[in-house]
C-alpha cells in the first residue's frame, strides 16, 4: 500500500536525524572531558595541550538538526490519503487513455512535480503541504481530462466531415489527433480504419468513372463491389450497385429465357430446366418464365412417355412381365387414354396372374390330389394357352403343371408288408386284410394305414404316396401287447 510506503519513508528519515544527533552529542561529550582533564593535570607538557587543541580545531563545525516543527495533523493526513486514493482510482485511468506527452508535454512536467512534491511532503509528515499539492494535481488532471474530451469530440467531428467529402489528408490529420486525445476510443479506431481505406478507395472511384463512360457495366460493378468491401457504408456506391445489378439481372434473365426455348427445340430438357431455374431465381413471377416452363413440361411429359413405353417393350421381349407392368403403368400415367398401352397392360396382368396361379400349384403338388384343385389347374392351363407364345416362362410353367397333373392321376404300386396276424386297412380307401405281403395301387397323395390285432395296441401310419415314383413299400405290424 502507498500509505505503508509513506510511513516507512517517514520513519527512516527520523531515524537518520536521531543518528546524526547522537553522533554530535558524543563528540561534544568527548571534547568536554578532554578540556577538564587538561586543566586538572598541571604536570602535562604544553606540547600535549597544544596537540589536543589542534585536534579539536580540525573537527568540522557541527550543524544541529532542526527539529520538525510541522504539526502532525491526523485530519489532513487522512484527507490526503482519501484524495490520493480517489486520484489513483478515478483520475489516473482517465489520463492513461490520453497521449499526454504528445499533446501537453509541459503539463506532464508540472503534474509530475506536483505528485512528487505531495509525496515528499507526506514523507516529511507535512500533511497540510501534501494535501495542498494533491489538490493542485487533482485540479490540473481534471482540467486536462475535460479539455481532452472536448478537443476529442471536435477532432472526431472534423474527421468525419472530411471523410464524407473524400478529403483524405484532412480526415487523417483530424483522426490522428482524436486518437492522441483518446487512445482507447473504439469509435476513433473505427473511423481511422475507414479513413485509411479511403486512400485505397479514391483510385477505385476514378476507375469506376472510366468504366461507366465505357458503358462496361460488369467492370464497373466489380470495381464498386471492391469499394464497398473497403467501405460498406458509402451510400452513393450502394445505390449505383443496385442500379447496375438490376440492369445486369435483366440481361441475364432475357438470355436464360432465350436459351431455354432453344434447348426445348433441341429436345434438351436438362439444359432447358437449368436455364429456367436460373431465370426464375432472377425474376420468379414474370410471364416468360411460366411460358417457357409450360413448354418444358410438355417436352418432359412426352420424353417420359416414350422412355417408359420403350422400357416396357424391352421388358416384354426379355420375358420380364413384372417390369413390363411397372413401365406400362408409368407410361399410362403420362397418357391415360392410350388404347394400345391399355391392351398391353391387360395382357401383361393376365400373364402374370396365370404364371402366379400355376406356380402355386407346382409349389403344392399334392393338393392336386383333390378334384377341385385339379379343376382349377386345368382351367389355368386352358387360359394360358393363348399367351404361351408371348412368354417362354409361362409356356415352361404350363408344361410343368400339365406333367404334374398327369403324374398325380396315375396309380403307384404300394407293397404292404405285415405279419399275417395284423388286420391292415387304408382309411377312406379300403381293407388290405391280414397278409405277409400285398401290393395295392394308390394315386399320389397322403394316406393313413391302420393295423389292428386282438390283444395288441393298434398302429396308425401316415404315408405319402409320391407322384414321381412308380412303386413304394411299407410295413404295418401290431407288436405291442396291451
Amino acid at each position: 500500500m502507498l500509505e505503508d510506503k509513506l510511513n516507512a519513508a517517514r520513519r527512516a528519515r527520523r531515524q537518520h536525524i536521531v543518528k546524526i544527533a547522537a553522533s554530535v552529542t558524543g563528540i561534544l561529550v568527548l571534547s568536554a572531558v578532554a578540556l577538564v582533564f587538561s586543566t586538572s593535570c598541571c604536570d602535562f607538557a604544553k606540547k600535549d595541550v597544544a596537540d589536543v587543541e589542534e585536534v579539536l580545531e580540525r573537527q568540522p563545525p557541527v550543524t544541529l538538526p532542526v527539529a520538525d516543527t510541522s504539526v502532525d495533523d491526523p485530519a489532513a493526513r487522512q484527507q490526503y490519503l482519501d484524495m490520493l486514493n480517489q486520484y489513483q482510482n478515478e483520475l489516473e485511468p482517465g489520463l492513461a487513455s490520453i497521449d499526454l506527452a504528445g499533446w501537453q508535454p509541459g503539463k506532464v512536467k508540472r503534474l509530475t512535480e506536483l505528485k512528487d512534491a505531495a509525496f515528499n511532503e507526506f514523507a516529511a509528515a507535512n500533511y497540510a503541504g501534501a494535501l495542498k499539492r494533491i489538490k493542485q494535481a487533482t485540479s490540473l488532471t481534471e482540467e486536462l481530462i475535460r479539455t481532452a474530451g472536448e478537443e476529442f469530440q471536435q477532432a472526431m467531428t472534423a474527421a468525419q466531415i472530411a471523410y464524407e467529402k473524400d478529403d483524405f489528408d484532412n480526415a487523417r490529420q483530424q483522426v490522428v489527433k482524436a486518437q492522441m486525445l483518446n487512445k482507447a476510443s473504439p469509435e476513433a479506431k473505427q473511423l481511422a480504419e475507414k479513413i485509411n481505406a479511403l486512400g485505397e478507395i479514391l483510385p477505385l472511384l476514378k476507375q469506376a468513372s472510366v468504366a461507366q463512360v465505357e458503358n462496361n457495366a460488369e467492370k464497373e460493378l466489380a470495381i464498386i463491389e471492391e469499394i464497398l468491401s473497403l467501405a460498406p457504408d458509402r451510400e452513393k456506391q450502394q445505390a449505383r450497385k443496385q442500379e447496375l445489378l438490376t440492369r445486369l439481372s435483366l440481361q441475364r434473365y432475357q438470355s436464360h429465357i432465350a436459351n431455354a426455348f432453344a434447348a426445348i427445340e433441341k429436345e434438351d430438357a436438362s439444359a432447358a430446366r437449368k436455364h429456367i431455374n436460373n431465370a426464375r431465381q432472377i425474376y420468379p413471377n414474370r410471364s416468360e418464365v411460366k411460358d417457357v416452363n409450360s413448354a418444358l413440361v410438355a417436352l418432359e411429359k412426352e420424353q417420359r412417355f416414350a422412355r417408359h413405353a420403350r422400357l416396357a417393350t424391352e421388358a416384354m421381349r426379355e420375358d420380364n412381365w413384372e417390369k413390363a407392368k411397372q413401365e406400362l403403368t408409368l407410361a399410362l400415367a403420362e397418357k391415360p387414354d392410350d388404347k394400345t398401352l391399355k391392351d398391353l397392360l391387360q395382357q401383361t396382368e393376365i400373364i402374370l396372374s396365370l404364371q402366379a396361379q400355376m406356380e402355386r400349384h407346382l409349389a403344392s403338388p399334392y393338393r392336386l390330389a383333390d378334384a377341385g384343385v385339379i379343376a382349377q389347374a386345368r382351367t389355368a392351363l386352358a387360359e394360358a394357352q393363348a399367351y404361351r407364345e408371348e412368354s417362354i416362362k409361362l409356356d415352361r410353367t404350363a408344361s410343368e403343371l400339365s406333367t404334374l397333373i398327369d403324374n398325380m392321376n396315375k396309380n403307384v404300386d404300394v407293397v404292404v408288408k405285415s405279419d399275417n396276424k395284423t388286420n391292415v386297412l387304408v382309411r377312406g380307401v379300403g381293407i388290405v386284410g391280414m397278409t405277409d405281403s400285398k401290393t395295392i395301387q394308390l394315386k399320389p397323395g397322403s394316406y393313413k394305414f391302420e393295423g389292428k390285432r386282438e390283444g395288441y395296441k393298434s398302429k396308425l401310419i401316415d404315408v405319402l404316396v409320391p407322384y414321381d415314383k412308380n412303386q413304394m413299400q411299407l410295413t404295418v405290424v401290431c407288436d405291442e401287447p396291451i
